[in-house]
């Protein structure tokens, strides 16, 4: 067993956990040991009991290590552990830092700023189109985009860095092999193909989402940027659970405001009263940031956002789907379906074109899956 099978298996194993994994990883030389220890060796370990004990020397009627590695290698998987020169160093920073991770795609450049995005699966209109706005712009002067792949929120500012084309990371809850939720699937997808970053899990491939998972990857999402951005979040969320563990670790919190009488918008008014910074735009993120992106500004010749040029010039700039696209669309608000049958392009296609206008500020999206003409 070498010392990544051991990590793996020690990861993998019921009744363990971080907390006594890391008591067990600091009482042997190397993980291997720990399966090599006698059963006398191992009750000596302060919160090593029977049970864990037996698990241990038991290991492999819990946990099949060669159908783990198998399935790493069918899928493209990439496995990483903090001795890696791949592993994140912004995780160290966590007392609980994973031991393994496991990734698909490419993880960022570490001297490339990134900022975590996060907020309710339950968005509105207003908080999607903000998202899409704000993450857009950050992407353009050079961010990676994190968030955690969930539905509302999170698709959006990972949908928004795929339109910029910038560095994302999708920090998921289940397995690799177990990928939920499934509708964010196709934009997991679009990240890999697209080669425009990862998506990351701490837990055995086919490990299914549980209550807990989540709560516990949040912890990853608030350590691997230099802030959080909390767009829409009620008082009791995963994500304000995201933003106390950013700012128990210094980062620096940022969270849009909303509407006064809207229960979305009652956590962010709560991190702002509380010392956020209020952000209604990307340089509002950039500003506050400025002192720590020092090294990224010159690595790579960081900017403000653009200036936005007319539209007759933003108009001369689409490619052929969008000027199709663009043609067909009014002041009245036009369905899905409509452009589908008037350009004979896919759907997909079609929604991905009509973000990218949608960015541009040549388009807007109406309640009901319909699009007007800006």
């Amino acid at each position: 067993m070498t010392p990544q099978e051991a990590l793996l298996t020690l990861n993998a194993l019921p009744k363990i956990g971080l907390k006594k994994a890391k008591t067990l990883l600091s009482s042997f030389s190397s993980p291997e040991q720990i399966f090599l220890a006698s059963q006398q060796q191992l009750q000596r370990i302060s919160g090593i009991n029977d049970e864990i004990t037996f698990i241990i020397k038991k290991w492999d009627t819990y946990f099949d290590l060669k159908h783990e590695v198998s399935l790493a290698q069918q899928y493209d998987i990439n496995i990483c552990t903090p001795n890696d020169e791949v592993y994140p160093q912004q995780l160290n920073e966590l007392y609980d830092q994973p031991f393994i991770l496991y990734y698909q795609g490419k993880l960022p450049d570490t001297q490339q700023p990134s900022i975590s995005v996060i907020g309710t699966r339950a968005s509105t209109f207003y908080g999607e189109q903000t998202a899409k706005k704000i993450s857009y712009h950050l992407g353009k002067t050079g961010f990676t985009i994190v968030s955690g792949l969930a539905r509302g929120i999170d698709s959006m500012a990972h949908q928004a860095a795929i339109a910029a084309q910038t560095q994302t990371v999708g920090i998921i809850g289940s397995g690799l092999c177990e990928f939920y939720p499934e509708e964010s699937r196709p934009i997991a997808e679009k990240i890999l193909t697209d080669k425009l970053g990862c998506i990351v899990s701490e837990y055995p491939l086919t490990q299914k989402p549980t209550r807990y998972s989540f709560p516990q990857r949040n912890r990853l999402i608030a350590a691997w940027s230099l802030g959080t951005l909390v767009i829409e979040s009620p008082k009791k969320s995963g994500s304000m659970i995201t933003a106390k563990q950013a700012l128990d670790l210094g980062k620096h919190i940022f969270a849009v405001p909303g509407a006064i009488d809207h229960p979305n918008s009652a956590g962010c008014h709560d991190l702002i009263r509380n010392g956020a910074t209020l952000v209604t735009r990307a340089e509002d993120i950039i500003e506050d940031l400025s002192p720590h992106l020092q090294t990224a500004v010159s690595s790579y010749a960081y900017a403000a956002p653009e200036v936005t040029p007319v539209k007759s010039s933003k108009i001369r700039q689409l490619n052929s789907a969008q000027q199709l696209i663009y043609k067909q669309l009014s002041s009245a608000p036009i369905d899905l379906d409509y452009l589908i049958l008037k350009t004979q392009l896919e759907q997909k296609v079609i929604l991905a074109e009509l973000m990218e206008l949608e960015l541009l500020d040549l388009a807007q999206q109406q309640p009901g899956n319909q699009f007007v003409k800006l």
